[in-house]
Order: C-alpha cells, then structure tokens, then sequence
C-alpha cells in the first residue's frame, strides 16, 4: 500500500511542479509583455512631448503680434484657448495667472494647453 501512497503523492507533486513551472513561465510572459507595452507607452510620450516641444518653439519664434493673431484666426480653437494663447505667449504669463484670470485651474490650464499644441502642430 506504500507504494501506491508513494505513486499518487510523487504524481501530485510532479503535477505541482509543472503548474509552478507553468506560473512561472505565465509570470515571465506577463512581466515581458508589460515591459513591452511600457517601452512602447514611454516611447509614444516621448514623440509627443518632442512635437508639443517643437510646436512650442514654432510659435515663440513668431515675433509679430498680428501674424500671431492672423494665426489664431484661423484656427478652430475656441475663444478660451485663444486667450490662453495669448496671455502665455504674448503677454508671458505663466498658468497659474492665466488660470486664476479664466476661472480655471493651474493643471486645466495645462491640459488645455497641451491640447491647443497638438491642434496647432498639424498648422505650423
């Protein structure tokens, strides 16, 4: 009766075995897949950050302040991000101020920012 004992519990073992091994291996495909994905998040920022960066530059280097507004006109950006515009570029206040001028916050500001550059990079 032993070895009967023996082969069912060697049997048992040998099968948890394989499932720590296949959890193993389900642990490592995940950890890579992640890494993967992270890598490729990290990378769509990174093209992201160089065109708002870019778009950026493009937009300082505009020196004249009607060609600026003649810009602006013809954009479909509403009044607000207009005005945002203006005052960060123009008149060079900072978020803070401009949020506080709007009735909006520092960080609504920013992501409204953010989203007028994007538009603007497919114009300049």
């Amino acid at each position: 009766m032993t070895s009967r004992r023996t082969g069912v519990c060697s049997e048992r073992n040998t099968d948890r075995n394989n499932d720590k091994d296949s959890q193993v291996e389900r642990q490592e495909i995940i950890k890579t897949h992640d890494k993967t994905k992270t890598e490729e998040r990290q990378s769509s920022k990174e093209k992201t950050m160089t065109k708002h960066i870019e778009t950026r530059k493009k937009i300082r280097r505009i020196a004249d302040v009607s060609t600026f507004k003649n810009l602006l006109e013809q954009t479909t950006l509403s009044d607000i991000d207009k005005r945002i515009l203006i005052l960060h570029y123009l008149d060079d206040k900072d978020f803070r101020y401009i949020g506080d001028t709007l009735g909006f916050s520092e960080s609504t500001i920013k992501k409204r920012h953010r989203k007028i550059l994007s538009k603007l990079s497919n114009m300049l």
